[in-house]
């Protein structure tokens, strides 16, 4: 300790004591860290839980939306089915209608097209210009091609 201002100064050879580590002391430090370990290990299970609880109800949620997906899905199809069928029947439709008018039409009271191979062309040809059954073509192949898509 120095004189003059009355306060120990460690020098270099001076040895300080250090009072040693109580018993006591060694097992409330190591209970300290035994109890911070404790709440660290139980906050990260707070933790898992918390998170698996979330994915959990984010899968049951999911779970719980597919029948009205699937039902949706299953509405949408077989309205494409139904638009399909229509335009399949108006498509048979104005060929019958095609054929029908090219037998019934006559010459000199005899069937003007007697022969398959003229009677087809003749269908073909009106058919050439019928706007209803060129539209009912065009949209039957997008909806093939909107099936195969699907």
């Amino acid at each position: 300790m120095s004189e003059e201002n009355e306060k120990y100064t460690a020098s270099s050879g001076d040895k300080i004591d250090v009072p040693p580590e109580t018993e006591q002391a060694e097992a409330m430090r190591e209970g300290a860290l035994d109890g911070l370990c404790d709440k660290v290990l139980d906050e990260i299970a707070d933790l898992k839980c918390f998170i698996l609880m979330q994915s959990g109800g984010h899968v049951r949620h999911q779970l719980f939306d597919l029948p009205g997906r699937i039902k949706d899905q299953s509405l949408t199809v077989a309205a494409l089915v139904n638009q399909t069928e229509a335009l399949r029947l108006s498509y048979a439709n104005s060929k019958n209608q095609a054929l029908e008018l090219v037998l019934s039409t006559t010459e000199d009271g005899k069937a003007k097209y007697s022969n398959d191979k003229v009677r087809n062309l003749a269908v073909q040809q009106l058919l050439r210009d019928d706007k209803l059954y060129l539209n009912n073509i065009d949209e039957l192949s997008r909806k093939q091609k909107l099936k195969s898509w699907r």
